[in-house]
């Protein structure tokens, strides 16, 4: 994963261009060949009308074992991607195959409580590092853009996923900009090859350039221009060495989770090794730096195939519900056919590590009506 510090500096995910109530889709963007939107066949046990926004008073607080980390019952394996790049990868479980993608700077290791009950429930779950994170290579000459992300998914899924089951579709389950480069990858891979989507908090850009429309990030871009040129100096190597020490990571992964209980030394470690690798820091200022940021959902939704599920940390600081992410997603239900959007309370950015359990609440039904 990334560092705290990393997260602390994340880039933020980009509004979609319009309000609740006037929301519409983009035209297909420029970045993919493929010419018109696959429409969705509505299902009733997969479509909702309107959004849920779950109320906190209503849920009982998790019994401390729900806190508890499983045991990881999950084999890492490694896959040899083009230009000789290591891609680290978890498999766990049999049954129809489910992709977990990180967010920017995390690994898959931040699946450590979901993997175990995903696959548990019957499914056969694959969490992959993206390139530049955890324990896949990271390389120094890369400018690394959304796109790459999304191609060393499709590559995946074909390669190594339906390989290994088939040639059935699989489920991906993204988080911030995993959830992303999820949607990306479904838009251009095969129909078949795509069962369903579920995105959790995802983000509209690789950094906050791809941002538009929100006045907190329009007011505090001079502060972003700073430190991309603060990165881009001497300097940089010297700031992103203090950014990933332990107590750093620790403070910012408590910025953005609400569960105190769930920001262990584990997860402060899940992103602390990674950092210590060569080529985290070239990795790190790539990506915050990166002149383009693009796509946004918007760009990508005309094209996404499948049901969709929306899940929202209510607490997420970095990605409000009532920003204008939030808000767009809760009213894309209204317009696209199979896409359900529920409103999680007491749940931070990464609402999967933060409150499993309502999590699976929501997920595991959901995937269950898939099949």
């Amino acid at each position: 994963m990334r560092c705290a510090t990393m997260i602390a500096a994340a880039p933020v995910v980009a509004p979609l261009r319009a309000g609740p109530t006037s929301l519409s889709l983009a035209p297909p963007p420029p970045w993919t060949k493929r010419t018109a939107p696959k429409t969705a066949v509505r299902s009733p046990a997969l479509s909702s009308r309107q959004p849920r926004f779950l109320n906190a008073e209503a849920l009982s607080a998790p019994e401390p074992a729900a806190l508890e980390q499983p045991e990881h019952l999950w084999e890492n394996r490694s896959w040899d991607w083009k230009n000789g790049w290591s891609i680290n990868y978890a498999v766990a479980g049999e049954g129809p195959p489910v992709l977990l993608v990180h967010g920017f700077g995390a690994s898959l290791g931040q699946f450590r409580k979901n993997i175990p009950v995903l696959a548990e429930a019957g499914y056969k779950v694959y969490a992959v590092d993206l390139l530049g994170f955890g324990r896949s290579s990271k390389p120094k000459d890369l400018q690394f853009t959304m796109q790459v992300w999304a191609e060393q998914l499709v590559d995946f899924v074909k390669g190594v996923v339906q390989e290994e089951n088939g040639g059935d579709g699989v489920v991906f389950v993204g988080n911030s900009l995993g959830s992303l480069a999820a949607i990306m990858a479904n838009s251009v891979l095969p129909a078949k090859a795509i069962k369903g989507t579920v995105l959790l908090n995802c983000a509209a850009g690789m950094n906050n350039k791809a941002v538009k429309g929100d006045w907190r990030i329009q007011l505090a871009m001079p502060l972003f221009l700073l430190i991309d040129f603060i990165l881009k100096s001497a300097l940089g190597r010297a700031l992103f060495e203090n950014v990933r020490q332990p107590a750093n990571i620790k403070g910012a992964l408590q910025s953005i989770y609400s569960t105190a209980e769930s920001v262990d030394e584990e997860l402060v470690e899940l992103f602390y090794q990674p950092s210590c690798e060569d080529g985290a820091v070239d990795v790190f200022i790539s990506v915050y730096t990166g002149p383009d940021g693009g796509p946004s959902p918007l760009d990508v939704l005309p094209m996404v195939q499948g049901p969709l599920l929306v899940l929202w940390g209510e607490e997420d600081k970095l990605t409000p519900r009532d920003g204008p992410v939030g808000l767009a997603f809760a009213a894309l239900p209204e317009l696209r056919p199979a896409t359900t959007f529920v409103a999680l309370p007491n749940c931070g950015h990464c609402l999967h590590d933060d409150r499993p359990d309502l999590v699976h609440a929501e997920l595991l039904p959901w995937l269950k009506a898939l099949q």
